[in-house]
């Protein structure tokens, strides 16, 4: 009797060694994946925010190289068109800065536009 009890006693003790050791395991495991997993999240955060920023200046020297070209375009194409424009705006300045603010939004517009459609594929 002595020794049945004894025995299943070492044998309770090995399963609740074995059951701790393969929780270890998995803990072990979760662990390293979930690190990995948060890893990978940083990283790619890190891409979309360069990859924003670089959008934006180049949305800016874009917008500006339109501007340019279309009030080149207009004053061309229709001088007397161009000149009631910049009376109605006061200065050339101004007329110029509404036409680059135009074209920096048409082009952030046409992006989100891209985007939207590339994520419905």
């Amino acid at each position: 009797m002595a020794l049945d009890s004894i025995f299943k006693q070492l044998q309770r003790q090995t399963e609740a060694d074995l059951y701790r050791q393969t929780y270890r395991m998995v803990k072990g495991s979760q662990d390293k994946i979930l690190k990995q997993a948060k890893a990978d999240e940083t990283s790619n955060r890190k891409k979309i925010i360069a990859r924003e920023f670089l959008w934006f200046f180049a949305s800016i020297l874009l917008g500006f190289i339109l501007a340019f070209l279309f009030f080149l375009l207009l004053a061309e194409v229709a001088p007397d068109t161009l000149i009631n424009l910049v009376e109605y705006t006061y200065s050339l300045k101004t007329f110029f800065l509404l036409l680059f603010a135009l074209c920096f939004v048409g082009i952030y517009v046409t992006r989100i536009t891209v985007w939207a459609s590339k994520s419905l594929v």
